[in-house]
């Protein structure tokens, strides 16, 4: 009784530890991905560029082309995300890193209001390995404009100029009938 409890017991170990292990491989990702500046400061009418790696562990070799990116819960009229991911290409075999890749740019709207926006991004293979979605946030600011103090100098300057020309000007009063001035 004492030897049958033990393998019993050890029996129960085993299938544990490979039960563990199973479900360790299955919800291992076979996509893994970054996003490098996920935070971002931008004005309207910018253009914001988001870089970052793809590491490759699906079993398989898969081309630059084969990615696609997912655009979610974004607010479409101020944010027009674009793919980049595929534009440069690159082979990337299994369990290899990409590096960092220009992956997405996102164009702002010209009249965005400052604040801060976010866009949730998915990595897809088409295999249909999907990745989980990173957050990525675009804070718009005003556009800044000249100071007041700053306007009233070049305003300043530029009168200052205008006057001192009107001074040096030549004046055909001036001249005598031999082409010399008084």
């Amino acid at each position: 009784m004492v030897i049958s409890s033990l393998q019993y017991l050890k029996a129960k170990i085993l299938a544990l530890i490979a039960s563990a292990m199973l479900s360790l491989s299955i919800s291992a990702a076979p996509l893994e991905w970054s996003v490098t500046n996920s935070i971002e400061l931008a004005h309207p009418g910018d253009t914001v560029f988001f870089s970052g790696s793809i590491t490759n562990k699906t079993g398989s070799t898969l081309e630059s082309t084969d990615f696609f990116l997912d655009f979610l819960a974004f607010d479409s009229s101020n944010l027009i995300p674009n793919q980049e991911l595929g534009l440069v290409p690159f082979t990337l075999l299994d369990l290899e890193n990409s590096g960092n890749v220009t992956l997405f740019n996102v164009d702002i709207n010209p009249f965005a209001l400052p604040d801060t926006y976010h866009l949730l991004v998915m990595l897809q293979d088409t295999n249909g390995n999907l990745t989980e979605a990173i957050d990525v946030a675009i804070i718009i600011s005003e556009i800044p404009e000249p100071s007041a103090a700053n306007l009233l100098l070049l305003g300043l300057i530029t009168l200052l100029l205008i006057s001192s020309y009107r001074s040096f000007k030549f004046n055909t009063s001036n001249i005598d009938k031999k082409g010399g001035v008084w």
